[in-house]
């Protein structure tokens, strides 16, 4: 039987939320032990989904140079308040 591989990792959104610029981010959670970050896209941009590819590429290598990986993405919708499954307007 095979072992999923687990990694501990931290909320970016922790210390975005304290001033923390992304590669400071990688630096305190490889240095509390975390081997990766989950991503909360709000910290990048009011509006995650207009981030291009060199912006999302640059992202990711600013977490690999610190020995990191991303683990997870949370808070998708959260920059889209009015966002809905229901109301067909604001899907």
């Amino acid at each position: 039987m095979n072992t999923p591989d687990l990694s501990l990792s931290l909320c970016n959104e922790m210390l975005a939320d304290e001033g923390f610029t992304l590669a400071q981010q990688c630096q305190i959670a490889r240095a509390l032990g975390y081997q990766g970050l989950e991503l909360s896209m709000g910290t990048f941009s009011p509006e995650p989904h207009l981030l291009g590819g060199e912006e999302i590429a640059s992202i990711r290598q600013t977490i690999e140079n610190e020995g990191l990986r991303v683990t997870g993405l949370h808070w998708l919708l959260a920059p889209y308040p009015h966002a809905s499954i229901l109301d067909p307007e604001h899907r």
